[in-house]
């Protein structure tokens, strides 16, 4: 069970520090206004100022709270090495090609499976890889996740894909019996009640808690290790917002009604 508590306080503290901050930017939209009307898109513009507030590094350190309640460690360093030998890379070459191509579908445990095997094997080629969000670590299991925005570029997903194998394939040339899970994490769904499906992600990525796409509930409730994770991370935010609900709206009001 995660510290709800930790969680609701940074919750709540990131929105009175932005309340604080009254760093509103002017947002004038003189062909919309007519249509919508000035107070309800000023209102809008402070709300979306208040999502960016909660960027992925809130996120990623809450998810590093509900991570410790299974045991895992965060890694400051932040990758699992920088040596991706020549094989490795061509092996990522030819994963990343059938994926492309449709000739295979993503298959994470295959993928994995076929890297561990060449890992340690070819010419040693230092890379500088990117950073790993949130890199965890269970004796010898490693979680190496990117957390991303809901909805990121489309034509990202293929580059996302590229850089967990090689994040993979650095971590099994340090260990090569290493429990390695690479995936992407995204806080929550905005299709639901769907499925998650954006643009080209299907064709890089399968998803599903045993996916290496893991959007909400599949996301928390593997990270803590409980079914319920996702729910409970959902009330701290009811009840955070609560708490604040008073304060955010008397802030929202200051702007809309003294523009």
């Amino acid at each position: 069970m995660f510290n709800e508590t930790k969680i609701e306080e940074m919750i709540v503290g990131t929105i009175r520090d932005r309340i604080k901050a009254k760093s509103e930017e002017p947002d004038a939209k003189p062909l919309y206004e007519p249509l919508f009307g000035e107070e309800r898109l000023r209102t809008h513009s402070i709300i979306q100022s208040f999502f960016t507030s909660f960027g992925m590094k809130i996120l990623e350190n809450i998810a590093e709270i509900v991570a410790e309640s299974a045991q895992w460690m965060r890694q400051k360093d932040g990758t699992p090495g920088n040596i991706v030998t020549s094989l490795a890379q061509t092996k990522i070459d030819e994963i990343m090609n059938r994926l492309e191509t449709r000739v295979a579908s993503p298959n994470m445990v295959m993928e994995l499976s076929e890297l561990r095997e060449v890992a340690t094997q070819g010419v040693t080629q230092n890379r500088s890889l990117t950073g790993v969000d949130l890199y965890l670590t269970r004796g010898r299991d490693l979680l190496l996740i990117d957390v991303k925005t809901v909805k990121p570029n489309s034509g990202n997903f293929k580059g996302f894909k590229r850089q967990l194998l090689e994040w993979a394939a650095a971590a099994y040339y340090r260990d090569s019996e290493a429990n390695v899970t690479p995936f992407l994490g995204m806080p929550y769904n905005p299709f639901e009640p769907n499925e998650y499906e954006f643009m080209t992600s299907k064709r890089y990525f399968n998803s599903g808690r045993d996916g290496q796409l893991k959007v909400g509930p599949d996301f928390w409730n593997f990270l803590g290790d409980d079914e319920s994770a996702y729910g409970r991370l959902v009330a701290c935010f009811q009840r955070a917002g609560d708490e604040v609900r008073d304060e955010l709206e008397e802030y929202i009001k200051s702007y809309t009604e003294n523009p």
